[in-house]
């Protein structure tokens, strides 16, 4: 302490306060989702993300009407419903796929016109591995 100026550090630990990282809640291994880029399998190529893919799979088998959270399909994809499913979501809005309804979103009506030949080819990935 130089000066009489402490860091952040010293200032808790002076101050009888937890230690950095000290009493730090963690999700369960069992429920805690992995962050970042997730390998692409055959299925997912096309799509360029295999969270991208899964959602809209998700999202085709509920069909019309349905209406989804952002946390909803966040966990349907396999991703963190804290923004792991936004970006997604956002494109899923800008093609045309999905449109604000209520507190959510649902497929758009009109579905928009390439919707019979995404749900096909989807259909045709199915039968590609699923593995990397």
């Amino acid at each position: 302490m130089e000066g009489g100026r402490k860091n952040a550090r010293q200032g808790r630990a002076a101050s009888g306060g937890p230690a950095p990282g000290v009493g730090a809640r963690r999700k369960p291994a069992a429920r805690a989702r992995r962050r970042g880029a997730k390998v692409l399998t055959r299925r997912d190529w096309l799509f360029g993300s295999r969270p991208r893919r899964i959602a809209i799979e998700a999202l085709l088998a509920e069909g019309p009407g349905e209406s989804w959270s952002k946390a909803r399909l966040a966990r349907a994809a396999g991703v963190s419903p804290h923004g792991g499913i936004d970006e997604h979501v956002a494109g899923f809005v800008e093609i045309g796929l999905l449109e604000r309804r209520g507190g959510g979103y649902a497929l758009a009506d009109p579905p928009p016109p390439y919707l019979d030949s995404l749900t096909k080819l989807l259909r045709e990935l199915r039968r590609l591995p699923d593995d990397a």
